[in-house]
């Protein structure tokens, strides 16, 4: 997503990580994914497009990006990974442009 679309939808940071079942509303990033629609703007996947998360609180696990507490927790593991190199030089290059 552009961030000139970005900046004039924006992220709704008040619904909270399962909104559809403890709200009944749609998850943040469908939320999101509606309002851009309903504003006129085009979605589309690329399936050769890679993100990243920068929040330390979630992990990729068992294909699902989850809270590590939550993994903790269920299934007790307590050590999670640190980001990758590739990450991490890629955030330095970013932060290096702005």
């Amino acid at each position: 997503m552009r961030k000139k679309i970005y900046d004039e939808i924006k992220w709704d940071s008040t619904l909270p990580i399962n909104a559809d079942q403890k709200m009944g509303r749609p998850n943040e990033d469908i939320d999101l994914s509606n309002r851009v629609v309903a504003a006129g703007h085009a979605l589309s996947f690329d399936k050769d497009n890679t993100v990243w998360h920068n929040d330390d609180k979630y992990i990729e696990f068992r294909g699902v990006s989850i809270f590590k507490e939550r993994v903790t927790s269920e299934i007790g593991l307590e050590f999670f990974p640190p980001y990758c190199q590739e990450y991490k030089k890629l955030a330095g290059e970013l932060q290096d442009a702005l």
